[in-house]
């Protein structure tokens, strides 16, 4: 199958930058037979599935839902969701005025600092000390209250497929770098595989990762909703088994693209073999 580009006569751009989760996308296609092209250097390819040309880009996986998708990305929107959901939510703020966000801290300290749509723990900070927050652009920051413990990630694709341990593992070039260990399913924790399945349902979410923090006391919190996680960890973990992702979430992206976004919800796993 040859691309778009090639198609027009145009020719084929390099990545821009590395988009991992796409490759494995594609190398599952490619593993299949689909014959996928890069579209674009932006991480956007094409394959053929029963005649009929499919256009995947990762980070908007069209078997989400859009709302879903913002409300995982936007870490006010999250919070709120999760307040009025009732689940177990971290004390936050999100606001303009430096007096509340003092008020805040007096109550919370210490407290995480990061960008209100950042991802990747990138510019996040540790404030122990009011003289540390910055409030400058208040309206893309938010600010929550530092809990420590042990996070865990549940992986859904339709449902929970996947849970990872993660443990901080700071170095000098990556402060946030963390030990991913595969879990296996036996040794699975139910609360929060239940949880999670719940929110996916109720954001109309086909693929999106909850990540957990287990405080020393035993306390299960929310830390953070994503529609767009990661798949390069579960392939390839610190420790523990792999995880072959792409391969169920491929599935799941012909089966959307051909039957429509809710469909998967009545599948049986033996109709997702015939893909």
């Amino acid at each position: 199958m040859r691309s778009c580009m090639e198609a027009f006569g145009m020719m084929y751009v390099p990545m821009f930058k590395k988009h991992v989760s796409a490759e494995l996308l594609f190398a599952e296609a490619e593993a299949r037979g689909f014959h996928p092209s890069w579209e674009t250097g932006c991480g956007l390819f094409s394959l053929v599935h029963k005649k009929k040309t499919v256009f995947i880009y990762y980070t908007k996986l069209h078997c989400n839902s859009q709302l879903g998708s913002q409300m995982c990305g936007d870490k006010h929107l999250a919070r709120t969701f999760l307040a009025r959901e009732n689940f177990p939510n971290i004390p936050y703020c999100y606001s303009n005025q430096k007096a509340e966000i003092n008020r805040f801290f007096d109550q919370h300290t210490p407290l995480i600092q990061k960008p209100l749509l950042g991802m990747k723990a990138q510019n996040v900070r540790l404030i122990s000390h009011r003289e540390e927050i910055c409030f400058e652009n208040l309206e893309d920051t938010f600010f929550e209250k530092y809990i420590e413990g042990t996070e865990y990630r549940v992986l859904i694709v339709q449902k929970a497929i996947a849970m990872q341990k993660k443990i901080l593992k700071p170095t000098e070039k990556y402060p946030w770098r963390k030990h991913v260990t595969n879990i296996p399913r036996h040794e699975w924790l139910p609360e929060l595989v239940s949880m999670a399945e719940s929110l996916a349902q109720k954001l109309h979410m086909t693929c999106m990762a909850v990540d957990y923090i287990v405080n020393t006391a035993n306390q299960v919190f929310v830390l953070e909703l994503n529609s767009m996680p990661g798949l390069y960890s579960f392939h390839h973990p610190d420790t523990g088994e792999p995880v072959n992702i792409a391969s169920e979430l491929l599935t799941v992206i012909l089966h959307t693209e051909e039957h429509g976004a809710l469909s998967w919800r009545k599948l049986e796993p033996s109709s997702l073999l015939e893909l």
